[in-house]
């Protein structure tokens, strides 16, 4: 949809080439000046106005280098963050979806990356160190989409972790993997925050989402890891399959109940569902939509107007009231004095 309405043969011409999946490789040759049709992972218009998809390269992680953060003025970058993040850079350890590859994509996935890839322990703790000790960095965000995919490669981390001084890591986890030993090789490793995504803490649209999990290991995710001292980063969507007054007064409810830290309730995020294409939930809305085929450039709100029309059962009025009910909540509690600083290193240690 992208070449064919922004492409070469379009009046709104504006890019030529899309690179998916690794892009490292490909843009760097494109960069180059290489010929289109020697890009792997490429996909652009040939001589006929016809889509070529170049061979796709998975790449080694390891054989990938470090990105080099010294060609930037890091002071400058920090200082345009937020108080809670500054001295943040992103980092990367792995990339792909353990749960994607092995039971099928969650409803809103649109991950298309096959298999696990992950980079050695040893110098994912090497690279982390450096960043700390060098370049006086705070914090790694780690955007991979589970932290705790493999049990092995995260124990072996925790160990490597325990001998070197790291930056605090920022990660995601599911639910479902946060047991209370995974929860202490976290803390070992010297992860401060986890983003869990959540979603619900409603059984009534949970099964619908095809992640396997339910309410109770949401809540019981959420527990471990604040008896562990890291910060549970909670995300709810507002709008999912099936959601009605019920569910919505649920996610309220659990709200109301669990006993977060201030910072903790400055970490969660409250949002509407996105129906994005290539997921299992833009599938469904076309076979309703039809004249969403064809576009590249969508209109959020119309899509969340339709999507609930025809898969909640509850109206726009009723969840967006709900959602201001619950921010005035977040935010109140968001506000009252934490007696804790944010971490910012050296926070690791056996959890008992």
């Amino acid at each position: 949809e992208i070449l064919v309405n922004r492409g070469p043969a379009s009046e709104d011409h504006c890019v030529d080439a899309i690179v998916r999946y690794d892009g490292e490789h490909a843009l760097f040759e494109l960069a180059k000046g290489t010929p289109f049709s020697k890009i792997k992972n490429l996909v652009y218009l040939g001589e006929n106005g016809e889509v070529v998809e170049n061979p796709v390269e998975t790449l080694d992680l390891a054989g990938l280098p470090p990105a080099d953060y010294t060609l930037v003025d890091l002071k400058a970058y920090f200082r345009v963050q937020s108080p809670d993040s500054s001295g943040s850079v992103p980092f990367m350890s792995q990339r792909g979806c353990q749960w994607a590859e092995t039971y099928g994509r969650c409803m809103f996935c649109s991950i298309q990356y096959k298999g696990l890839r992950l980079l050695p322990p040893a110098e994912v703790i090497r690279r982390a160190s450096f960043l700390r000790k060098k370049l006086g960095v705070r914090y790694l965000f780690e955007s991979c989409d589970d932290f705790t995919a493999d049990g092995e490669w995260l124990k072996e981390l925790s160990g490597c972790s325990l001998k070197e001084e790291t930056p605090v890591w920022k990660v995601y986890a599911r639910a479902t993997n946060l047991s209370r030993s995974t929860v202490g090789l976290l803390k070992a490793a010297n992860v401060g925050y986890v983003s869990v995504g959540i979603e619900s803490f409603s059984d009534r649209v949970l099964p619908f989402l095809s992640k396997g999990v339910s309410s109770k290991t949401n809540r019981n995710a959420v527990s471990l890891l604040i008896g562990a001292g890291i910060i549970p980063r909670i995300l709810l969507i507002l709008g999912l399959p099936g959601e009605n007054q019920e569910s919505l007064a649920e996610n309220f409810a659990v709200l109301k109940a669990l006993r977060l830290t201030p910072e903790s309730w400055r970490n969660l995020q409250l949002t509407f569902f996105s129906v994005y294409p290539g997921t299992a939930a833009w599938a469904r809305l076309i076979k309703k939509e039809r004249k969403y085929l064809g576009m590249d450039i969508l209109d959020e709100d119309l899509l969340f107007y339709d999507w609930i029309r025809h898969f909640c059962k509850a109206d726009f009025r009723r969840i967006d009231y709900a959602r201001k009910e619950m921010e005035l909540y977040i935010s109140s509690m968001a506000r009252k004095k934490s007696l804790k600083k944010p971490l910012s290193g050296g926070a690791r240690g056996p959890y008992c």
